[in-house]
């Protein structure tokens, strides 16, 4: 019954653990999609309404 105890307290950290990398991840795919945006200097601020 031990190892339910430390699944239950392991698991939980371990699902936000995966997620905040995954956020990292997209934030850094972010930017550099918005960095090579920049540098390919597409005019979409005029349309992007």
């Amino acid at each position: 019954m031990n190892v339910i105890l430390w699944m239950w307290i392991f698991v939980p950290w371990f699902f936000v653990f995966i997620c905040i990398g995954i956020s990292c991840g997209l934030a850094k795919l972010v930017q550099i999609y918005q960095a090579t945006d920049q540098t390919m200097a597409i005019p979409r601020q005029s349309n992007s309404r």
